[in-house]
Formats: structure tokens, sequence, C-alpha cells
């Protein structure tokens, strides 16, 4: 840079962190102290008797971080390089100014450009010069590969960490608190994990996400209430049904944890093998019984799209999303036009079908269908059909169940196999030798060995479990019996609600149709019928708080149904 008669210097300062900033005589304090020292020096090493430079701004930039430019000073620094408030810039260290060589490339052509000059003290050099450029570019690189390493680094520990089911930072959360010997890991607060599982509880209870919220706040209970590291109070509030499903959908509460949670619905064959989301066993104890969690997770997934209110104004569509077309297996989708005097409700097929299939009125297909259930309470054949296809299906599932503990078993042999062989190795080692290395693989493998024997505790669990899975040919025809009693005196939402109990499927043909029913479970406590006198009860419209429902794909039967309208004009 040429003589000039005084510097216009600007000091930029910054820290990753809010608490780095806050610190009286912290890194910011040190960072000016130290510029202002290296002005003071050039200013009395200066030749001609005049001023080297002055100070013009001071840039301080609070916990933000290096990676990107997206930070307020330093733009308000770039603003005043391109308008001449400044014309030098001065850093105590070269990541303070930016963490990434194609930024700092971008910001060293800005101050070419501008004719302006860049100090660092750290390494002492001149940017005025081609050689010193080089140098100052040779620096980022490496400052930027030091970054991306130890970021590689810290992502594979945080990954190996996930998959021994600890923690990896984050907020405390409703019914634990961090163990102070261990703050990987979570304790069972014992009065919150009573709440949450009342949240449980109340959700089937109530069967939705807002009045399971107003319920749960009706008690006087609030969110998780915690201190930050800087001192804020946070938590504390009433719930909000995001709270409410966040609390619902958590495996944490079952003793399961999370791994790459960001990924859970992307495909994994797209992934690499440490980016692909699993459920792995937790360190910490479970606080909601599995059963439990495993209705609510069910009931969840069957309200996804149900129970928005204002919906019921209009044709309620007992059959959204599960009809599909018996000829081509396309999807038949809920429409609603306008005529010019009345409104039209219909399902319509998705493209077009080689048999000529378009669309039929909604009434009329929830009619033929439903008198579909009429018939079998009154056809024993069919529910003996029904049966027998349900208990092959069980039974046909034994087969993968032995394989999967077989495999199970061979794995766990060599797994302790591979844990007595380190032991042998550990024991023959010099005791000058580390073994930290040696212990935690086989400290690994230990891990390996519960989770595998909680595998094949669990497939045998199954297996002994076939022949009660079998369901009595009794237990449909009340349920169906219960259904067609009951169906025309519930409320709409609750009418389509049981209707997607009963009916899993639904393919609508030309000529014929099939109906997937869901009936295992349905007599169940909390399935469709109340009591044991086969639906009649007290004459109450009773609703169960439980669904116990298990949807067999291959269950169905086939009756002849009338040809599809003609296309609805509207």
């Amino acid at each position: 840079m040429e003589n000039k008669l005084t510097r216009r210097v600007g000091f930029y300062i910054r820290v990753s962190t809010e608490k780095q900033a806050k610190e009286m005589e912290g890194s910011l304090t040190s960072q000016k102290q130290r510029l202002e020292s290296e002005v003071q020096r050039r200013n009395l090493s200066s030749s001609g008797g005049g001023k080297w430079g002055e100070v013009a701004r001071v840039y301080i930039e609070e916990g933000r971080s290096g990676k990107d430019t997206n930070r307020p000073e330093y733009q308000k620094m770039v603003r005043d390089i391109q308008d001449g408030t400044i014309n030098v810039v001065m850093v105590t260290e070269l990541s303070r100014l930016s963490r990434s060589v194609s930024d700092f490339l971008r910001f060293m052509e800005l101050l070419r450009s501008y004719n302006s000059d860049f100090i660092c003290p750290q390494y002492d050099f001149d940017t005025t010069s081609a050689a010193g450029r080089v140098f100052v570019i040779i620096l980022m690189a490496l400052a930027q590969f030091e970054r991306e390493l130890t970021g590689e680094r810290t992502k594979s520990n945080f990954y190996a960490r996930a998959l021994r089911g600890l923690c990896n930072g984050g907020s405390p959360i409703l019914g634990y608190d961090r163990d102070p010997q261990n703050r990987a890991k979570r304790v069972v607060n014992e009065s919150e994990a009573s709440i949450v599982r009342r949240i449980f509880e109340s959700y089937l209870e109530n069967g939705s996400i807002r009045s399971t919220t107003d319920a749960i706040n009706s008690l006087g209970v609030r969110t998780k209430s915690y201190t930050t590291q800087d001192g804020k109070l946070r938590g504390g509030q009433l719930f909000v049904p995001n709270s409410i499903h966040g609390i619902l959908s958590n495996p944490v509460y079952i003793g399961k944890r999370e791994v790459n949670k960001r990924n859970k619905g992307k495909e994994k064959e797209n992934l690499k093998e440490s980016e692909r989301y699993q459920v792995v066993p937790a360190t910490w104890d479970a606080i909601v019984d599995e059963k439990l969690f495993a209705a609510v997770q069910a009931k969840l997934e069957e309200n996804r799209d149900s129970f928005h209110y204002d919906q019921w104004k209009t044709y309620p569509f007992l059959f959204t999303k599960r009809l599909s077309c018996r000829d081509c297996g396309a999807e038949i989708r809920a429409l609603s036009g306008t005529g010019r005097s009345r409104k039209y409700s219909y399902y319509r097929h998705r493209g077009k079908c080689p048999t000529g299939f378009e669309s039929i009125h909604a009434d009329k297909l929830e009619n033929l269908d439903l008198g579909r259930l009429e018939k079998l309470e009154a056809v024993p054949q069919l529910i003996a059909a029904l049966t027998a296809q349900q208990h092959q299906d069980v039974s046909d599932s034994a087969p993968k169940l032995i394989a999967e503990r077989s495999a199970m078993e061979a794995e766990l042999r060599t797994t302790r196999q591979k844990a007595e062989s380190l032991m042998d190795r550990i024991a023959s080692l010099p005791k000058d030798v580390d073994a930290d290395y040696l212990i935690s693989h086989v400290n690994d493998l230990k891990q390996r060995q519960v989770q595998i024997s909680d595998s094949i505790l669990r497939l045998n669990t199954e297996l002994e479990s076939i022949d009660r899975k079998k369901i009595d040919p009794e237990e449909i025809q009340r349920a169906v019996r219960y259904v067609n009693s009951k169906l025309g005196e519930l409320s709409v939402p609750l009418r389509k609600d049981m209707i997607r109990r009963l009916i899993s499927r639904v393919e609508f043909g030309k000529d014929k149709t099939t109906i997937a029913l869901h009936p295992a479970g349905l007599y169940e406590k909390g399935g469709i019928c109340p009591d044991d006198s086969g639906g009649g009860g007290d004459g109450k419209q009773v609703w169960p708080s439980l669904s116990m429902v298990r949807p067999l794909s291959k269950l169905g039967w086939v009756t002849g149904v009338e040809p599809a309208t003609p296309r609805v004009t509207v």
C-alpha cells in the first residue's frame, strides 16, 4: 500500500458464543487490547515523525460463528471499506475474520479493489506484496482444513455416542433430569414421570391432541422448568398442542434413542451408514409402557388427517385414503364440486383406468360397501373364511421369526467369542501398556450382547404368542354386529373413526369390490364393542379409549356390486 499520512484502521473482534461475550475480562477485551498495542507500536516506530495510523472503527461481533459472512458487524465493516471510512482491517487471528477460504478470498479481493490493507499481528505479514497474499491464502486453507477435520471427528464421536444410547447435549425433557455423575445420561424424575404417563393415558381417553392439551393444562401442571448455562430460566409454561405431540411421539419415554432424527423420512439407500435414521436402546430407564406407547402411535397415525372440525360442515367421506381401484391399483380420491343448483361429493379415479371407470357418487359407494357389513354378519361362511385366512397369516410368520432368532443367536455367540478373545489379550499385555482402547472395544461388545439378548427375548415372546393372536370367529361377528347397530347413531367424526377401526382398505372395481378388515382386537378391551353382550350395552353411545387394531393386508372378501355410475357433471 502506498504511504499515507494516516491510515484509518478498523478492528474486527469476534467470539463464537454468548458466554464468551459476557466475560468482563474475556476474549473480546483481550483482542481489543492486543490490536491497540499493535497500532501504538507502529505509531512509535513510524519514520518521519508522523503517525502510522489511527483507530477509526471497532467492530465487535458477539456470539457469531466464522463459518460464513452472515454477521451484522462484518457486513457493517464491508460497507465502511466501500465508502472509505476505513482503509486498514486488523484482526488478532485469521480465524476471527473467517474460517472459510472462499469467503476470505472474496474479502481480500474487496480490499484490493478499494486499495485497502489487511493486518494480522499473529503472523506479521504484509498484503501489499504478492508473496504476502499467497502466504495468507495458504494459512487460510490450513485453517479451513483443520476446522473441517475437527468437525468430522466431532460428528463421528457424536454418532458413536448416540449408538451407545447416550445424549449429545440438548435441552432437558419432561420426565428426566441430567445424571449429575454423567451428563450424557438421564435419570428419571419421578414426579415428572407421572405427568408424562398421564399425558399418554389422557390422549387415549380424549382421542385428540387439542382435548388432551386442555385436559393436562386443567390439572395445573406445566412444561419442564430448567435454567440454561447462561443463567436464563426456561419452561414452566402452559402446554400447547405441539409440545403434547412432541411428548407423545418421542421414543425416549420407552428407553429408546433416535439416531439421525433429521433423516427420518429419507431413503436409506441414498444415505451413508452413519447418516441413516435408526432407533437404539438408550442408557436410561423407560417411564412409559411399550404397549401404551404403541397404542398412542397407532392413534396418532389414525388421526393424522382426521378430526379437523371444519371439515364436518361438508360431506364426511368415510373412506378417505382407504380406496383404490381393484382393476388397476390406482388411488381413488375424495372430491367435491359445486354445480348450478347443488354440491356434489364423489370418489374419483386418479388418472385413467383401462376399464373406463372414472368416478362414483360418494354416498352410493359408501352405502354399497357398508351394506356388505350387513351381509357379512348374516353369512357365517364368510366369517369362517376370514378367520381361516387370518390364522394362516399368523402361522406363516413363525418360520421368519425362527430364522431371525437363529441369526441373532449366531451373532450372540460370535460377539461373546470376540469379547472373550479381547479379554485374553488384555490379560496378557505388559503392565506398562495402555489397554484403554481394548477395554472400550470390550464394553461395546458387551453392550451389543445386551441388545441381541433383548431381541432374542422379543422374538421368543412373539413365537409364544402366535396362538394367542389367532382370532375367534365370534369376535369378528360381534364387532360387525355392533358396528351395524350403532353406526347410524354416531356423530360424523365418531362414525368415520369407527369405519377406520373396522375397515383397513377397500378395493373398488367396475364389477366387484374387495374389503379388507381390521378384525383382530376389535372386541378386546378398548376395541369397538364396549361389553360382552355383543354390542348391546346399556344403550348409551360408548366410545373406546384404546384401539388394539392389527392390520391384515391379505384379509378380505369379494362381493358383486353394481357398475359404477357415469361421470359426475359439475
